[in-house]
């Protein structure tokens, strides 16, 4: 039938904003990508985009 799923919503600590700049820089991310993907890193969770930017990036996408 029906999978559960459950939505939570991760925020960024502030000691890992500077990581922000540092990801946009190294694989040319705008802001809310390297944001995505610095959390993806720090909880281990995988990428689920049509966005190709982020095939620049070690963590490999999932397209949805």
């Amino acid at each position: 039938m029906f999978e559960r799923r459950i939505l939570s919503i991760i925020r960024l600590e502030e000691k890992n904003w500077e990581s922000l700049i540092d990801v946009s820089n190294k694989f040319k991310l705008d802001f809310d990508d390297s944001y995505q993907y610095v959390v993806a890193s720090e909880y281990g969770l995988q990428l689920v985009s049509y966005d190709k930017d982020f095939d620049s990036t070690p963590i490999q996408r999932i397209e949805p």
